[in-house]
């Protein structure tokens, strides 16, 4: 009976922990955050912040994902979000306002995640 009530136990801590935080690039210093957007509807952005470390390794977090993708390095970063769509804000210019039917004098504001942690964490390298 006791070993039954230590699986028991062991089962219903796994279940009722909080998820691990994954931290891939623990010893790597962030030098560079970028914002990249996607479509502009209801007066709102959806953005994906992109990380440039030390060693020149990049990650990407979704703005509504608690997973993190992680690259060998940041033209590959962008391919990714290239292909889901997301441009580099950095690059946003009057044409991609117009495109996108921003109205004329719209104040556009970064996010203020810049370091919202992730829960999960994919390694995809190149792509």
């Amino acid at each position: 009976m006791g070993i039954l009530v230590s699986i028991f136990n062991l089962i219903k801590t796994y279940f009722e922990s909080e998820p691990t935080i994954y931290t891939p690039y623990k010893d790597q210093e962030v030098i560079e955050i970028k914002w990249w957007f996607h479509d502009y509807a209801d007066s709102i952005f959806y953005w994906a912040r992109l990380r440039v470390f030390s060693n020149g390794q990049t990650d990407v977090l979704f703005e509504n994902e608690d997973k993190l993708y992680g690259f060998e390095n940041e033209e590959f970063a962008g391919y990714f979000l290239s292909e889901d769509e997301y441009m580099s804000f950095d690059k946003l210019d009057k044409e991609d306002l117009i495109d996108l039917e921003v109205p004329k004098g719209t104040i556009l504001e970064l996010p203020k995640w810049e370091n919202k942690k992730a829960k999960y964490f994919e390694y995809i390298g190149k792509y």
